[in-house]
């Protein structure tokens, strides 16, 4: 049977954002311009047939003298079937790091390898690679997401960019060199590990941003992973790349790289209302068209946003962050 309702955004991740814990989220669409309440994590952030590959694509592949893949597996609902075995490991991650951090009556006294062991660092930097490429969003970007991606970890796929592949296409032959397995070994031990924690939970100060943005949890979207470059003004050269992955509302995973500008002295970390300000502005800002919240008063934080925001402002799911500092 084929799967109709493919998610681009793992329903178990989305769940983590419910704030009564039955499966449902809110979330403002600000492509209609409206806010919809208590929407089942089913129907969020899921197209039909998203990552379905040709038969003519499945055809090719299997003819390759040098094909490696199981012919009994390769068909063109490949990638779906192929993400959701990955997601199976996934929940498993995610539900003990959090449980482990709630479980704990003063995280700030401990370090981040309290309560993330290698293996499940392993699977969280899997997730965060594997997340960053397989939304609307990075369709959004094309090739130049890829060639971004290329930077960071060289290796064999320049020749997928080609004008007569899908974007499926493309992602399946980016899956196949291992660049997962590449990203995930790159995050792990080349990044900095922090988790952010809202402990006390404050408005903004100024009332113009208080009205606008939410900065007592976390948010997500529909292009969840912060991805961010850091620039000195002074020295266009020196970049430092930040990625951010909410595991709650509460909680944040923070990835940053060696040498950071102003850095974290400890691990764990009490956040700040403004660094939160910042990180909720880029699920505004970078969304492919939901910014998903918990609390339902934070809704018209959001919609006054979008109402107010210029959309060269707050529509940007085709380029890159950049803060210069």
């Amino acid at each position: 049977m084929l799967t109709k309702r493919q998610h681009y955004v793992p329903r178990l991740y989305l769940k983590k954002f419910s704030q009564l814990k039955n499966d449902k989220v809110n979330y403002y669409d600000k492509i209609i311009k409206k806010k919809l309440t208590n929407m089942h994590v089913d129907n969020v952030a899921q197209q039909s047939y998203f990552y379905d590959l040709s038969e003519d694509f499945i055809n090719e592949i299997k003819s390759l003298k040098d094909n490696e893949f199981d012919e009994r597996l390769l068909d063109k609902q490949y990638l779906e079937k192929y993400f959701s075995k990955l997601e199976t490991n996934f929940g498993v991650t995610f539900e003990s790091v959090i449980n482990k951090v709630n479980s704990c009556e003063d995280p700030f006294s401990l370090t981040v390898n309290n309560f993330i062991n290698i293996d499940e660092k392993k699977d969280l930097a899997t997730f965060i690679a594997l997340q960053s490429i397989r939304t609307p969003a990075y369709r959004m970007l094309g090739k130049n997401f890829f060639k971004f991606m290329n930077k960071l970890i060289p290796s064999i796929f320049d020749s997928l960019f080609t004008d007569e592949l899908s974007e499926n296409e493309i992602l399946f032959g980016y899956l196949s060199t291992g660049a997962l397995d590449r990203l995930s070994a790159h995050f792990t031990q080349n990044f900095q590990w922090y988790i952010g924690i809202i402990d006390k939970p404050e408005q903004a100060k100024n009332e113009n941003v208080r009205k606008t943005f939410v900065t007592d949890e976390f948010l997500i979207s529909d292009n969840p992973i912060i991805n961010m470059k850091h620039v000195e003004k002074q020295n266009p050269k020196n970049v430092h790349l930040e990625i951010c992955l909410s595991l709650t509302p509460k909680y944040m995973l923070i990835l940053r790289e060696p040498n950071f500008p102003d850095n974290f002295i400890n691990s764990i970390v009490s956040m700040h209302r403004n660094d939160i300000r910042i990180y909720n502005e880029y699920q505004y800002r970078f969304s492919y068209r939901k910014v998903i919240y918990s609390k339902p008063e934070n809704g018209k934080k959001i919609e006054k946003f979008f109402k107010t925001a210029p959309l060269s402002y707050s529509n940007n799911v085709d380029s890159f962050c950049v803060i210069e500092y």
